[in-house]
């Protein structure tokens, strides 16, 4: 194989294996643990985007005490916050791809304003794999777990347009010790309804 072309390749693998490693917390029955017992909200991921202008427009001003505490790291607000039950889940990014889209994201979980955690492991990047898309808040007692996220799943030959699967997880928030922890309890995948 010609030097270029073995160069080529093996900087394609680096650029897919933080994607795939992205993903494969997913793909475990019992989605694995990252959080830590004294959670703090970690400092906006660096990533290397379209800081164009224009594609800031779309973001919001910090509201609340949790805001606040997700601005002070770097993150710059970008979705409606959620809230219900003594729970904030706030949304954050680093930066945007060439259209805009939310490059280096995370979705932070408050507990009566401490924070929990977050929903994903790592930043995500939208259209990629395990890119987190909605979140839903439920009430204790009522469904036994307190949040549901919904990420997307790309297949290889998926279109970005278009990713044929996706997983539902499910938290709950661990308030036993000095801080609530958000704790994934259970994920499932199934095929994106057509």
């Amino acid at each position: 194989m010609p030097r270029t072309h073995g160069m080529l390749i093996s900087g394609l693998i680096l650029l897919l294996a933080p994607t795939l490693a992205l993903a494969a917390w997913l793909d475990a029955d019992a989605p694995a643990k990252w959080y830590s017992r004294t959670p703090t909200v970690p400092p906006a991921a660096r990533v290397d985007g379209n800081n164009d202008p224009r594609c800031r427009q779309a973001e919001r001003p910090a509201e609340t005490a949790e805001d606040r505490q997700v601005t002070a790291k770097g993150w710059r607000l970008f979705h409606d916050y959620q809230g219900g039950w003594n729970v904030r889940v706030i949304w954050a990014l680093s930066s945007y791809d060439g259209m805009c889209r939310p490059w280096g994201y995370q979705a932070f979980v408050f507990y009566r304003g401490a924070f929990a955690g977050t929903l994903s492991p790592d930043a995500m990047n939208s259209r990629t794999d395990a890119s987190l898309s909605s979140v839903q808040l439920a009430a204790p007692g009522v469904v036994g777990d307190l949040l549901i996220a919904t990420f997307q799943r790309y297949a290889d030959s998926d279109p970005l347009c278009c990713p044929s699967r996706r997983t539902l997880v499910r938290y709950r928030i661990d308030r036993v010790g000095i801080s609530p922890i958000v704790v994934p309890v259970g994920a499932a995948t199934s095929p994106n309804e057509p």
